[in-house]
C-alpha cells in the first residue's frame, strides 16, 4: 500500500499529493504500543523480551540487527548513515564521511545533484540552503546547533 502510494506521489505532477501512514509507537510492545508511556519511559527488560518473542527474535540478544536489515543497510546506505549518491556501487566508491564529501569537489556535486534530484520539488531542494552536521552527537545535541554552512 506505501508502495502505491509512493509510486502515485512520484508520478502526480499536476496537483498536490499528501501521503497520511497510519503508524503505531512501539509497535509490537504488548503491553506499551501506542501508550504516551513509550513516548518518555524505557520499555523494560520484560516488555522488551515480551517484544522480541513477539517478533520471533532471540529474546536473551541484547543488541540485535537481524541479517535482513544489516544487509539491506549495506546495500542502500553509505558508511556513516548517509544514503550513497546515485552511481556508487561499492564501499571503495565512497568516502567515509561527509567532511571527505565537502572536500572533493566531485563528490560534493554528485551529493548535491541527488540531494535535488527530486522531480517537482526541485526548484524547493535548489533553494534551500544545505547545511552538514559533522558533530557524532547531532542527535543529542540538535541538528541546528550542529549544523555547518555547506
Amino acid at each position: 500500500m506505501l508502495e502505491r502510494a509512493l509510486r502515485t506521489f512520484k508520478n502526480t505532477s499536476d496537483r498536490p499529493t499528501l501521503i497520511i501512514v497510519d503508524s503505531h509507537i512501539a509497535y509490537g510492545a504488548p503491553h506499551n504500543q501506542d501508550t504516551s508511556a513509550a513516548h518518555g519511559e524505557p520499555l523494560g527488560e520484560e516488555e522488551i523480551r515480551l517484544t522480541k518473542s513477539d517478533y520471533r527474535w532471540p529474546e536473551d540478544a541484547k543488541f540485535l540487527v537481524p541479517e535482513e536489515v544489516r544487509k539491506h543497510f549495506q546495500e542502500s546506505m553509505g558508511e556513516g548513515g548517509m544514503r550513497k549518491p546515485r552511481g556508487v556501487r561499492c564501499a571503495s566508491q565512497w568516502p567515509p564521511t561527509m567532511r571527505a564529501i565537502r572536500s572533493n569537489k566531485t563528490w560534493w556535486t554528485a551529493f548535491i545533484k541527488a540531494f535535488t534530484a527530486k522531480g517537482r520539488l526541485r526548484p524547493l531542494l535548489e533553494a534551500m540552503p544545505v547545511r552538514v552536521s559533522l558533530n557524532d552527537k547531532t542527535a543529542l545535541l540538535g541538528a541546528a546547533r550542529c549544523a555547518t554552512f555547506a
